[in-house]
């Protein structure tokens, strides 16, 4: 074979690969969407990462975050029985007995769309659950005498002091001299009383300085933190800090550094969900690369219409526009790049909850796709898909086999792939196994890969005739 037929081989191998990738990712964006894989795994490294279940609990339903809903009626019954299959399975167990009105409860509880969450705002979550577990402790003695002492206007003005002194957007000397300015001097002597043990809490923290003060909410709300593990690594980051910014800064840079090994988890993740999605396509279709090779190679007809067909679909665009653009991504917090696929990078999107996307719809979308692609496969005259045909013909006569060798030979037949039936089945077994292995392989690059470099060859190809 020349060079050229050689290129030929190669565009359609690619254009199949594409075809196929595009099958495989469109299954796997739907499925990824039904059953907010990302937004799950994201939830189960942050229930790693926050040890301390309180805490957890207060960061899930923060309003910045707002990772779960309590809404049961968002899962469905089969959705919980289909995760519990396994289990039945292993235990013996009836699905009436497992699947009990606490189970449904516990598993029923919704994800909302968060695919990541951006380090500064996990931050800010951080300080202020615990700034809002210090205002119970230390600054509420500060806060029953500005409501019992201070009468209106001051009233009013001081408890919003209290507050941000609470979140740490206040020092305790700016407040200090906020005190100086009440009219009333027995109003100064009660507030300043109050304050005094707020201002001992910070001499106790060795926070001397006027900034360093602001941290007082985080390391005082760490006090009723009961993990000691997490206590002690929040502790760790903040107190070295010399204001409120760099201890958000240093929560940040922790956050990251937990969510990178995270993003690695789930990219291998989604390399073996890949996998197993290609390699059941695959099976299905048989789609075998060796015999689709083979094909190509001694079929000039097959493989001239399957380079015109590949040449039309680029030039056309038609391609292009059944390639997914909008595909769950493998990592827990953003990267730089676009999101072509679902072994690709990602696009950055909001760290606040986005709107739901209606599976019915995806689904919808996802079935059109599917079948464009299949239509598209079956035009090409492929040498794929399954048979049972039982021959007439003697594969173990001895002799010239040479009319039967195509017959016996025939890798989409499976009755010869019984050892009664076929005396080369287990060459034939080999060949089948590792056929459909580098289709699966093939399968799991994704789409966007075999798309972009059949669009380079394409053209590569045309510039050069």
């Amino acid at each position: 074979m020349t060079g050229i037929g050689i290129i030929e081989v190669a565009i359609g191998l690619i254009f199949i690969y594409s075809l196929l990738s595009i099958m495989a990712t469109t299954l796997n964006t739907i499925i990824a969407h039904i059953f907010k894989t990302r937004a799950r795994h994201l939830k189960r490294g942050l229930e790693t990462l926050l040890s301390d279940p309180d805490i957890r609990d207060l960061f899930m339903r923060h309003p910045l975050i707002n990772l779960v809903k309590n809404q049961p009626a968002q899962r469905s019954r089969w959705e919980v029985i289909f995760r519990f299959i396994p289990s039945f399975l292993r235990r013996g167990e009836s699905a009436s007995a497992m699947y009990s009105a606490q189970t449904v409860a516990q598993e029923t509880a919704s994800l909302t769309r968060v695919d990541w969450i951006d380090p500064a705002i996990f931050s800010k979550v951080i300080t202020d659950i615990l700034a809002e577990k210090a205002a119970l402790t230390l600054y509420a003695p500060l806060s029953e005498v500005v409501e019992k002492v201070l009468i209106e206007p001051e009233r009013a003005r001081i408890e919003h002091l209290v507050g941000l002194l609470e979140s740490g957007s206040f020092t305790l000397d700016e407040f200090q001299r906020e005190i100086f300015k009440l009219g009333d001097p027995s109003h100064r002597d009660e507030l300043q009383k109050a304050f005094d043990q707020v201002d001992a809490r910070r001499k106790a923290l060795n926070l001397n300085s006027n900034e360093g003060s602001r941290i007082i909410p985080i390391l005082e709300g760490l006090r009723s933190v009961n993990e000691e593990g997490f206590r002690k690594a929040i502790k760790v980051l903040v107190s070295s800090a010399r204001s409120l910014e760099e201890a958000q800064t240093q929560l940040e840079s922790w956050f990251d550094q937990r969510m990178d090994h995270l993003s690695d988890l789930y990219k291998r993740t989604i390399i073996i969900f890949s996998l197993l999605i290609g390699l059941i396509l695959a099976l299905l279709i048989n789609a075998d690369t060796l015999q689709i090779a083979r094909t190509l190679f001694d079929d000039p007809s097959v493989r001239s219409a399957l380079v015109a067909a590949a040449n039309q679909s680029v030039a056309s665009g038609d391609l292009a526009t059944l390639v997914p653009t909008a595909t769950p991504t493998p990592s827990p917090t953003p990267d730089a790049t676009a999101d072509p696929g679902l072994n690709e990078g990602m696009s950055a999107q909001q760290a606040t909850p986005t709107p739901e996307t209606n599976p019915i719809e995806d689904a919808t979308d996802a079935i059109i796709r599917v079948s464009q692609v299949v239509d598209l496969l079956l035009q090409l005259n492929l040498p794929i898909g399954w048979e049972f045909s039982p021959l007439e013909v003697d594969c173990f006569a001895e002799g010239d086999l040479q009319e039967s060798r195509l017959l016996c030979d025939n890798t989409r037949n499976l009755w010869l792939l019984g050892p009664d039936n076929n005396p080369g089945w287990f060459g034939m077994l080999l060949r089948k196994i590792i056929g459909i292995a580098l289709t699966t392989l093939a399968i799991a690059q994704g789409a966007p890969f075999w798309f972009d470099l059949l669009n380079r060859l394409v053209r590569g190809r045309s510039a050069n005739t």
